[in-house]
């Protein structure tokens, strides 16, 4: 599918990634006694904080309610974490900035020319494939992470406050990977929704294997470990306006932008500032795609119908627009932007605002200029 001057190819994630998805089921809606009794166990879930053990029997319980309680159960055990994971992810980047304090002299930083050059002259091939995005353009960024990175390794080696807040962070995600690993248990392959795909739309990956909480954490750490980075303070100031706006944002959709700008300073591209009004538009058509099952940039709702129209009902405008489809882990929905021919462009595009939304496993990114 090609979207006005944009090339978007839509991504189609159809299998479980990060959280795991819960398949379809006839029921739209718990039964009065159902809720009753998921209201119960979330209460109790609560109440055993601390003890995992019997936080799994209660999700066992909550399991056997069906498919349409269990994303009630995996969103509390996140959003239970999230406090913890902002302020280790914070903790973590103070002690990286510390690091890189004391071997920016040490880093090759005139070396970074060649691989910003190769990545993005190679993202203005009209015929740009994934392919070459993954052995061209993925070498070149993993060199600049080299070359203006720390060792994620040497920042827990030399972080001796990092130790016990990690350590708890691993202990909830025991919980969450629990909480995930039930939900993917309720997954006939036959019951997996299959997308219609556009003659451009890239095949369907195979079943990846669910992200585990300790790799999780690793992204985190490698998020933190990236916002050290050296930055101009145009950047700078961009990313500390973005972190203040990110407290309103869902957080996957917070990292979500956050891992599109990071690998924009690594390219030495700005960073693009978080609109409210393309988060609105974004959130919207993601919705409106769940709820009315279609997956396009054309939308069947009055008054909605382009990315444009989307855009200025919000109050802003855009200039290009991505959609995905399948997954609720932002980095990830990320990354196979990323490897999206035309998406990729849509990232590394001239743009200086962003605006991400998402509506389960739907998600739609909007850029403005």
């Amino acid at each position: 599918m090609r979207f006005q001057m944009r090339s978007v190819l839509s991504v189609f994630l159809l299998l479980s990634f990060a959280i795991g998805r819960v398949p379809a089921d006839d029921k739209k809606v718990l039964a009065p006694s159902e809720r009753k009794q998921l209201a119960d166990l979330l209460a109790e879930y609560r109440k055993q904080q601390g003890n995992t053990d019997e936080r799994f029997a209660v999700i066992d319980k909550i399991a056997l309610l069906g498919p349409l309680a269990l994303p009630q159960i995996e969103e509390l055990a996140a959003k239970e974490m999230q406090k913890g994971l902002n302020d280790y992810r914070a903790q973590f980047a103070r002690a990286a900035t510390g690091v890189f304090a004391k071997k920016a002299a040490d880093k090759q930083l005139a070396e970074i020319g060649e691989p910003r050059a190769k990545v993005l002259e190679l993202a203005t091939h009209p015929d740009l494939s994934k392919e070459q995005i993954i052995g061209l353009s993925d070498p070149a960024l993993a060199r600049l992470k080299e070359l203006l990175l720390v060792d994620r390794e040497e920042i827990l080696a030399q972080g001796k406050n990092l130790a016990k807040p990690r350590s708890v962070l691993l202990k909830q995600g025991l919980e969450w990977d629990y909480c995930r690993m039930k939900a993917r248990e309720r997954v006939p392959a036959a019951e997996i929704p299959q997308k219609p795909q556009s003659k451009e739309s890239p095949a369907p990956p195979g079943e990846q294997p669910a992200v585990l909480f300790a790799d999780y954490l690793i992204q985190e750490e490698e998020l933190a470990l990236a916002s050290a980075m050296p930055m101009d303070p145009e950047t700078r100031q961009t990313l500390s306006g973005n972190t203040q706006l990110s407290s309103k944002l869902d957080p996957e959709e917070a990292r979500c932008i956050l891992d599109a700008n990071l690998i924009r300073c690594l390219l030495g591209l700005k960073a693009l500032a978080i609109d409210p009004g393309l988060v609105m538009a974004s959130r919207g058509h993601s919705a409106d795609m769940r709820k009315l099952n279609f997956f396009a940039h054309d939308s069947p709702v009055a008054g909605k119908t382009t990315p444009w129209e989307r855009a200025k009902l919000a109050g802003t405008t855009g200039s290009a627009e991505n959609i995905a489809f399948g997954t609720r882990d932002g980095i990830g929905t990320s990354r196979m932007w990323w490897h999206s021919p035309g998406h990729h462009k849509n990232m590394l595009g001239e743009h200086l605002r962003i605006g991400v939304g998402r509506d389960d496993t739907h998600w739609t990114q909007m850029f403005g200029k």
